[in-house]
C-alpha cells in the first residue's frame, strides 16, 4: 500500500547523502522495463511512467554524477494477528521486494562501488517515523537491506537488454535489494481510506533540492480527493504528475488541493548533509567519531625512550608533525 510514499522518503534520504560528495543527480522512483522493437531484435530499457502512461527514459547518462531508480520485484501478503477488535484478518502485512538501481562516476564522486553502497544502506531509515506512518495511513513499516550487487556488467545486462555494453571504466552501476514490510488495516487500500476523512491531501516533492547557482529541477506531486492541484508558478494541474521547473534563485514552491497545502524550497546553492565521519589509524587503536562539518583535535603523541630496557625519558609531541629526538650518550 502507497509504495509510491515509500520511496518518495527513501529517495530525499538517499538525495540528501549523495549530494554530499556531488550535487547534480537525479533522482527517480519506480521504473519498469519497457521493450522497444528493433531491426535485429529487442531491446529493454528502465522507463518510469506517470498515471497518465506518458514514460520517462532513465538510461544512465554520463551527464549526470548521479542517477538512482528503483524497480519492484514482486508482492506478498500476511495477516498479522494484531489484538482489536473485529475481523481478525483486519490488518494485512505487505512485503514489498525492490532493487535500488545506482549509477555513479568515480571522477565526480571520487569514491568506488563499495563505498557507494554504504551510503545509500547508511541513507536508508529502517523504519518510518510517526509522522510518516500517518502521512501513508500506515500502522508501521520496517525496511531491511538483504543484499547486493556491485560488478557493473552484470547490473548493466539485468538493466538493459539488447544493448551494447555502453559504460566505461570510470562509470559505476550497482544495485541494492530491500525489503519493505508495511502494515495497514485492510480497508485502507489508498488514500480514501475510512480511517480518517476523506478530506483533501497533497505532497509535494523533487528530485533535488538544490542547485549551484541556478538549473532545472524535476518537481512531483500527489494528491488526493481532489479533480485538480494549483502550483506557484504553474498554475493548475492534474492530481499527481511531474514537471520541470527552472531554478535561478533559492525559491519556495507551494502546492494547494483543495484546503490542503505542502511546500518545498529549492535552494540555490548546495550543502549536502554528510554523514558523520570516523577517523582512525593504521592499527584502529585509534578511533574517533566526527560529526559533519565538525573539526577533530588530535591529542598529542607520548614519545618514551628506553635504552637497554630501561626508561630515560617521555614528552609530548604534537601528532603527524616532524619532530626530533636527540640522544646524548653518557
Amino acid at each position: 500500500m502507497n509504495l509510491a510514499g515509500i520511496i518518495d522518503i527513501l529517495n530525499v534520504k538517499i538525495n540528501e547523502a549523495l549530494n554530499c560528495k556531488a550535487d547534480g543527480g537525479v533522482v527517480y522512483g519506480i521504473a519498469e522495463q519497457t521493450v522497444r522493437k528493433t531491426d535485429t531484435g529487442q531491446q529493454v530499457f528502465p522507463t518510469v511512467y506517470d498515471n497518465d502512461g506518458n514514460g520517462k527514459d532513465v538510461t544512465v547518462d554520463d551527464n549526470f554524477p548521479f542517477i538512482v531508480y528503483h524497480r519492484l520485484l514482486n508482492k506478498s501478503y500476511q495477516y498479522p494477528q494484531i489484538k482489536s477488535f473485529g475481523n481478525p484478518k483486519e490488518y494485512v502485512q505487505e512485503t514489498s521486494e525492490i532493487t535500488t538501481l545506482v549509477y555513479a562516476k568515480r571522477s565526480y564522486l571520487k569514491i568506488n562501488a563499495e563505498q557507494v553502497e554504504s551510503i545509500i544502506k547508511l541513507s536508508v531509515p529502517a523504519t518510518l517515523n510517526t509522522i510518516q506512518l500517518n502521512d501513508l495511513q500506515l500502522k508501521s513499516c520496517n525496511i531491511l537491506h538483504s543484499s547486493s550487487i556491485l560488478d557493473t556488467q552484470t547490473n548493466f545486462n539485468n538493466e538493459y537488454r539488447g544493448f551494447d555494453t555502453f559504460l566505461s571504466s570510470e562509470e559505476i552501476f550497482i544495485s541494492l535489494r530491500f525489503t519493505i514490510e508495511s502494515v495497514f488495516k485492510k480497508d485502507c487500500l489508498d488514500k480514501y481510506c475510512e480511517v480518517t476523512p476523506k478530506e483533501p491531501s497533497v505532497y509535494l516533492f523533487a528530485n533535488t533540492y538544490c542547485v549551484e547557482g541556478s538549473g532545472t529541477v524535476e518537481i512531483g506531486w500527489i494528491s488526493y480527493n481532489v479533480d485538480y492541484v494549483t502550483i506557484s508558478g504553474l498554475g493548475k494541474r492534474k492530481p499527481i504528475g511531474f514537471e520541470e521547473i527552472n531554478i535561478t534563485d533559492t525559491t519556495t514552491i507551494t502546492i494547494t488541493a483543495g484546503t490542503s497545502t505542502d511546500s518545498i524550497t529549492i535552494e540555490n546553492t548546495c550543502n549536502g548533509i554528510c554523514l558523520d565521519a570516523t577517523v582512525e589509524n593504521s592499527t584502529q587503536s585509534y578511533q574517533q567519531t566526527v560529526v559533519s562539518g565538525g573539526t577533530l583535535v588530535l591529542p598529542d603523541t607520548d614519545i618514551e625512550v628506553y635504552v637497554d630496557g630501561i626508561l630515560q625519558a617521555t614528552s609530548a609531541a604534537p601528532t603527524l608533525e616532524n619532530n626530533t629526538i636527540n640522544i646524548l650518550w653518557q
